[in-house]
């Protein structure tokens, strides 16, 4: 089994490592008393993947408020219900997660995105970053790193818009 990645910023993801989300926890579960549940999408072309997140994430207290199996699916259900977070397959029909992430960062800003793939290149995390990801996790992660990733991303959210 390869190193779970989860990646939150241009210079951890030139060494994705787990270390780069499980260091950030504490501060998150700090941060992370709400006053309603997040809102959540999630795309992934493998349904049994999908209802593994889906599942993960409302455990963790999470309402995912849309699903879908493509990329132009996600599109869709995000301009639909406007989430505080998208959580994308990178590789997609029809779009991919990055495909997705560069459309969300240019007319629904308010959404941050996370990418899920099986593949942690740091080429790929890069990249994924670069189109607006505000964290990248690998699919051999355990499902609390998805939930931190989730998380983390939310925070970005709260703190942008508290600017």
């Amino acid at each position: 089994m390869s190193t779970p990645t989860c990646t939150h910023s241009p210079e951890a993801a030139k060494q994705p490592t787990r270390a780069a989300c499980a260091g950030e926890a504490p501060e998150i579960a700090d941060r992370g008393i709400r006053e309603r549940a997040l809102r959540v999408v999630c795309a992934d072309d493998h349904v049994g993947f999908l209802t593994s997140v889906v599942e993960t994430l409302e455990r963790a207290g999470m309402r995912v408020v849309g699903v879908s199996a493509t990329g132009r699916g996600a599109v869709e259900a995000i301009r639909e219900v406007a989430p505080d977070v998208a959580v994308l397959d990178y590789r997609m029909p029809g779009l991919s997660g990055v495909e997705v992430a560069r459309i969300v960062r240019d007319r629904f800003p308010a959404t941050r995105i996370v990418i899920l793939s099986a593949y942690a290149d740091p080429e790929l995390v890069e990249l994924a970053l670069q189109a607006g990801a505000a964290a990248f996790v690998s699919k051999d992660s355990q499902p609390e790193e998805i939930v931190k990733s989730v998380l983390h991303a939310a925070s970005a959210r709260t703190n942008e818009s508290s600017r």
